[in-house]
């Protein structure tokens, strides 16, 4: 921010950036004096002297910058680097005390690293009760416009360590040059980062530019930062939704949508390939042209469209309150080499099938037709490919429903045609299906036809079927842990409440009531004339039982306690609501008392919980 040190931290911890209780290391002109002192033309010349002196990047860097690989820079001479800034220590005393404090602060950071993994070891060993950190213990850093400068020049690798070590940095006073100097420290600095910039106006479009990903916020200072965004968003606030919802759910699509394009076009090409074996490299084409033009364009295409945009593993609303499962794309879980090249084995593994599979059921009917062999492998394509997509929904609503029922529909309104429908004349040659004339009825009629897609459909989604029953059996699936923990969380606090709720029963101690409330309770006995009521639960004598709420009073206790007394089976165990019906009548000589006095009596019981043979 632009803003002063001042107006900068009152709006961080308005927003919960700067926590009150954070332990904050504050690097500006206020905490030490002397960076007021040090003028930024020398700062600039120290830059360029140590620029001067870094090593050349090695060719395989070259090479990898210009394929866009990100590599470190060479580190600086150390000498060169000890040099100058003893040349500004000299200058300038008070800056070693500015150097202390970073350093020092980086090696606290890097004590509470190792007590929060010790922590956590812990935690886990000990049921999964995680302890939250104190307050104290969240690491923040204030640095203005004179910090920047300095601290980047001779200990730039200190303060990205640090920088990437605390929850967050304000950076008060910065130019629109240091804000994407900050960014480039993580960006360069810390291997395997991603990082996002956003900004409202032209003074943001260096940090924008820099950032992998930039968002731009239409506001009123004009639309530079949105024109040099990949993003533009109205408000801060949206980009909650932007990140845990959108991007999410547009990170899991594209690479189920990159990995099926591969998948379905490998599967379509290698049946026709394979099947040269078979035609004795006789240069036979195994599908129909006009099957083969509209493979990508009818037969395929509709599907992966709609997963592309509507697709959703988990609700908005949850993906949008859970951050936890923004996880799997910051680990970059979807898309891998792994996934990839699975995918790919499994389209070899449907082009096998398809070329190797028909041709042994149709030989079992006795029938060599070669418009048959076709068109069974061609269902046996689609089908495979278009069921391979089903695996990967989540969702199944009506469009879903429908996109794949017009796949059908498109699949047997072109097989009909291509069997009773004569070519047109205005068709070329090489798009003529004559010869199949007739091959549907001929399929339809035959049993092997349909064993045959039943039993090749099987064996292609068998190696899915496989994965996801591993993935389940050694949870392995980021989401499906995620929610797992996040139901079990749910149900640990249930249990607990639970728990909490039986122990308030349990443990409600009160006075022992009082002469008053023991009169006010005989008279209340006395003017129902009931049984029932007749023996106060703080008489003398024997104990009676009152039946409607399971308690008895006894007067063996002088705490006059209310023993539960379940009837029928003893084992039976006791529910909550019976706990509060008890506990609600034995209060019932408590309002009898301040009804008729007018104020409150000490009228009390304490509930127990016990079983029969206590």
């Amino acid at each position: 921010t632009g803003d002063k040190v001042g107006t900068a931290k009152n709006i961080a911890c308005a927003c919960n950036i700067l926590p009150q209780e954070a332990d904050v290391l504050e690097i500006t002109t206020e905490t030490f004096p002397v960076l007021a002192d040090v003028k930024t033309t020398k700062l600039l010349e120290v830059q360029q002297t140590l620029e001067a002196s870094r090593p050349m990047p090695t060719r395989l860097a070259r090479l990898g910058a210009r394929l866009g690989v990100r590599s470190k820079l060479p580190r600086l001479p150390h000498e060169e680097l000890h040099k100058q800034t003893a040349a500004l220590d000299g200058e300038f005393p008070g800056l070693l005390e500015v150097r202390h404090a970073l350093i020092a602060f980086q090696k606290k950071l890097s004590d509470q690293m190792k007590s929060e993994v010790s922590r956590l070891t812990a935690s886990v060993n000990q049921a999964n009760d995680q302890v939250a950190p104190d307050g104290n213990d969240v690491p923040c850093m204030v640095i203005d416009e004179k910090g920047i400068e300095y601290c980047a020049t001779v200990c730039g690798e200190v303060l990205t360590a640090v920088s990437n070590s605390c929850r967050a940095v304000v950076a008060c006073r910065a130019r629109k040059d240091q804000k994407a100097q900050m960014l480039n420290m993580i960006k360069f600095g810390v291997p395997g980062s991603c990082c996002l910039a956003i900004g409202d106006g032209a003074n943001d479009v260096a940090m924008i530019k820099a950032g992998h990903i930039g968002v731009g916020i239409i506001g009123k200072e004009g639309r530079a930062a949105v024109n040099n965004s990949d993003f533009a968003i109205g408000q801060f606030r949206f980009l909650r939704s932007l990140l845990l919802v959108h991007g999410r759910f547009n990170y899991r699509r594209l690479s189920v949508f990159a990995y099926y394009m591969f998948y379905k076009n490998i599967a379509n090409v290698l049946t026709m390939y394979l099947y040269t074996m078979l035609a004795m490299a006789s240069g036979t084409r195994l599908f129909l042209t006009i099957y083969v033009e509209g493979f990508n364009i009818i037969y395929t295409s509709l599907p992966v469209i709609v997963f592309g945009f509507n697709d959703m593993d988990v609700p908005k609303n949850v993906s949008a309150q859970t951050p936890k499962l923004y996880a799997a794309g910051l680990r970059r879980i979807y898309y891998t080499h792994w996934g990839f090249w699975r995918w790919m084995c499994e389209a070899m593994w449907l082009a096998v099938l398809a070329a190797f599979a028909p041709p042994a059921f149709i030989s079992i009917n006795g029938d060599g037709d070669f418009n048959l062999l076709a068109m069974t492998s061609m269902t046996v394509v689609v089908l495979g490919t278009n069921t391979r997509l089903m695996l990967e929904l989540h969702s199944w609503g009506h469009l879903e429903r429908l996109v794949f029922l017009m796949m059908l529909f498109s699949l047997e309104t072109s097989s009909i045609i291509y069997s009773f429908a004569p070519t047109p004349a205005f068709v070329p040659r090489a798009y003529s299906w004559d010869s199949a004339h007739g091959t549907l009825t001929q399929l339809y009629t035959s049993l092997p036809f349909w064993a045959c897609i039943t039993f090749t459909t099987v064996l292609i989604l068998l190696p899915r079927f496989v994965a996801k029953s591993l993935h389940v059996l050694d949870n392995l699936s980021p989401v499906k842990r995620t929610l797992l923990e996040i139901a079990a969380a749910s149900e640990r606090n249930r249990e607990r409440q639970q728990t909490d709720d039986f122990e308030n029963i349990a443990n409600a101690h009160m006075a022992k009531p009082d002469d008053l409330a023991q009169e006010a309770y005989r008279t209340r006995a006395t003017a129902n004339e009931s049984p029932v009521h007749a023996a106060s639960p703080f008489s003398n004598g024997h104990a009676k039982s009152h039946h409607r709420s399971g308690f008895a009073f006894s007067n063996h206790d002088p705490s006059a306690q209310a023993v539960w007394k379940p009837k029928g089976s003893a084992k039976r165990a006791p529910t909550l609501v019976s706990h509060l019906m008890g506990t609600a009548s034995m209060l019932s000589c408590r309002v009898s008392a301040v009804g008729l006095h007018g104020r409150r009596a000490n009228c009390s019981a304490v509930a127990e919980v016990t079983d029969s043979s206590r």
